[in-house]
Parts: C-alpha cells; structure tokens; sequence
C-alpha cells in the first residue's frame, strides 16, 4: 500500500538491511515449509497432482513413483491412495506377495528392508531390473479383466445348463486359465499371477478360478533367481504347478503351452512382437513395453478380437490400444 511504502522511505540504511534480511528469512521459512509440506502430505495428495492444462482442467492424473512405503502393506496402501490400485483382486494380491523376497540382497539388510518399499525399480543383475511396484499394480490392473472374461467364457462354454447354480459350478471347475510373463527376472509378477489362482493355505482364494502361469526368462541366472525368491516365501506356487519356469526366448514365447489368455512383457521389444500377439486366445491380452532403448517406448495393451488368418498374423485380428509412457530395460533377443 502507499502508508507502508512511506512507511519504508523514511528508513535509514542500517534499518532497510536489517528489513531486507528479516524479509528473506521469512521467504525461505516458508519456501521450506512449503516443501515439507508437500514430502510429508498424504500418500494420495503426493501421488496426484491437479492437471491445469487442456479440456480435462482440474482433474486429478497420476504421479507415480511417490508411493513408498516402509512395509508391504503400507507401500500397497499408498499405491490404493493414489488409485493405481484399483481393485480388490490386485491389493489382495500384492499385499501378499512381499517384495523385500524379490530384490537383490543388496536391497534388504536384517535390520531393514526399507528400500523393498521404495517405488522405484532396482537392479537384479544381467543389466535389469524388478520394475517399479506402481508399474506392477498397472499391468495387473490390466491384465485382470481379461483373466475374469475368459474365464467365465470358458466356463460357460463348458456348460450348456442355463441354471445359475450349475454355472457357478462349473465356473470353478473349468479348464485353468493361462498366463505367460516374459521376462520374469526376480519372479515378483510372476508370483503375483501365481497368486490370484492359488491362494496360502489358511487364506481364502482371491480369484474363484483355476489358472497356471508360466515364466520365463532369455538369462539362466534370473531363471534360477526367479526359482529360488518363489521357495523362499511363495514355494507352495512351484509345488503345486501353479507356476512353470523356463529358460527361453521371449521373443517366440511359449508355443508349446498356447494360447495364452494373457501375456506380459516385462522389457521394451523394439518392433511389435508378432509371435507373442499369435500366442492369444480369443479375448486374451498382451501387454508389452515397444520402442527402442533410450528412446520413445509406449506400453500397449493388444487384444486378440477374431481368428480369421489362422497362423498368419493380421492386424484384423487384433485391437491395440496406448497406455502411457514408459521406460523399460530391452527385451533381449538370442543371436540367430
């Protein structure tokens, strides 16, 4: 106002210092406080940030990897706070399957297993990594209506009975679901998938349904890793065959155990893997990382939507849709 910049005119030169200086402390005071505010505000007002820009003004988008937790539990509540959980199928499960059993001991001491917790991927050898856990509960987020859809389609087709009682059932005792996760480096996914079909003893079944998952992986080593990180906390999944491993090219999947209801692809294939989309059954999905390393890379959700070329791959046959940008490690093709 004008009294108050009168007020500062009439001040001698040691007075405006001293104002001067009490001025920018206040300003860090409170730039500060504002900062602190933002790193310990709740875990769903740090994971989303208001979106000004374009026809969506004031709707809230996603801002991942803020969700760090110092336990299991804690780190899926904050990813469920920040709606990157989204159903009652994938918290279950990733409350379940503790991640601290799926890093590289460099990342869990016996004092702490903090960095578990961080959402945030990690190094597990053979130049890759366990993705970030939010990009974990994404994929899952995904794959999971396709699952349910074929599923029930199967069981349905597996019984000509109209009566409702007789479809549920049946719903139980239909010919298992098929998962393929390629690339299954320390197994976390892989056991996550594994988990929503077979469920701890003592715990109630988390999908109402029977499947097998199939993992594999180009590197021996991370096979071997994925094996031993399942038998220390989720073994029962090996023993009951709920889980197959493998040492493979992803690149060509899993031929002897397709179609596949759904596949995913845990590293950026530089073209569009023709010979996985082949792998789907009717309705199944793909999701997969494509672009180059150190380039663009979009994750992409395709859906299988008819059959009409046998053998023959025809984009006819299948839907792709864009889910967002990612940044994936690249899948490794063996040398012809």
């Amino acid at each position: 106002s004008s009294s108050s910049q009168q007020s500062l005119a009439t001040l001698q030169p040691e007075e405006m210092r001293l104002f001067l200086l009490s001025r920018s402390v206040f300003l860090r005071a409170t730039a500060i406080s504002t900062i602190l505010s933002t790193v310990l505000a709740k875990p769903s007002a740090v994971a989303y940030q208001p979106n000004n820009i374009g026809p969506e003004r004031g709707e809230q988008i996603m801002k991942a990897w803020h969700c760090h937790g110092r336990s299991q539990r804690e780190l899926v509540d904050r990813l469920r706070q920040a709606r990157i959980v989204k159903s009652t199928a994938v918290q279950k499960v990733m409350e379940t399957v503790d991640r601290k059993f799926y890093v590289a001991d460099d990342f869990v001491s016996q004092d702490t297993s903090t960095d578990a917790y961080m959402d945030m991927p990690l190094g597990i050898g053979q130049k890759q990594t366990i993705s970030a856990p939010h990009m974990h509960a994404h994929v899952l987020e995904e794959m999971l209506p396709a699952i349910q859809r074929n599923a029930l389609a199967a069981a349905a087709t597996n019984d000509d009975d109209d009566d409702a009682q007789q479809q549920q059932q049946t719903a139980t005792d239909t010919s298992a679901v098929k998962v393929l996760d390629v690339g299954c480096g320390s197994g976390y996914l892989t056991a996550c998938l594994g988990r929503w079909f077979h469920a701890k003893e003592g715990e109630p079944s988390i999908l109402p349904f029977p499947g097998k998952v199939f993992g594999m992986d180009i590197h021996p080593e991370l096979v071997q890793f994925t094996k031993e990180n399942i038998e220390t906390d989720d073994a029962d999944l090996l023993k009951s065959h709920t889980i197959t491993l493998q040492h493979g090219n992803g690149w060509l999947g899993w031929p002897e155990e397709a179609p596949f209801d759904a596949i995913h692809v845990g590293a950026a294939a530089a073209t569009f893997p023709t010979h996985l989309a082949l792998q789907l059954s009717l309705h199944g999905v793909l999701i997969v990382p494509v672009g180059p390393q150190g380039g663009d890379q979009v994750l992409i959700k395709v859906e299988r939507v008819a059959q009409t070329h046998g053998e023959a791959f025809s984009w006819d046959d299948f839907h792709v849709h864009q889910l967002l940008g990612v940044r994936y490690v690249p899948l490794v093709q063996r040398p012809e």
